[in-house]
């Protein structure tokens, strides 16, 4: 039998286990729900990879409103629809993941945008 290495994903395959030897490998998927949802919501996202220098650089899109219902493992109320007000970038510099410089993305009761880098504020679109 040939053994796959141990860099491989533990998202995209995991090991069948039995008392005697470790000898299968199955397809698995993980899979993260919520039990009640809170007040507000912070989502991070993680963008290195495990084991290797630098971020990932590919782009992420994300809607302004998000519904949790279809990720919550007991049934809520109408509590379940978030609507994005602020979102915080890291700008690397050399491609490090450990060295850089954020920047806040926010949203005013009016639902305008602004860019805040330090002191210097700028409005900008969604």
């Amino acid at each position: 039998m040939q053994h796959k290495p141990w860099g491989i994903s533990f998202i995209d395959v995991t090991f069948t286990e039995s008392f005697d030897v470790m000898t299968n490998y199955v397809m698995a998927w993980k899979r993260l729900t919520v039990r009640r949802a809170p007040n507000i919501l912070t989502i991070a996202l993680k963008r290195f990879q495990s084991g290797r220098f630098g971020k990932l650089n590919k782009r992420v899109t994300f809607p302004e409103t998000l519904d949790l219902k279809p990720y919550m493992s007991e049934a809520g109320d109408d509590n379940d629809i978030y609507k994005l007000y602020a979102v915080v970038v890291h700008v690397d510099m050399l491609n490090a993941s450990f060295f850089g410089h954020y920047i806040c993305y926010t949203k005013d009761f009016c639902g305008n945008w602004y860019r805040i880098d330090d002191c210097k504020v700028t409005t900008v679109e969604f």
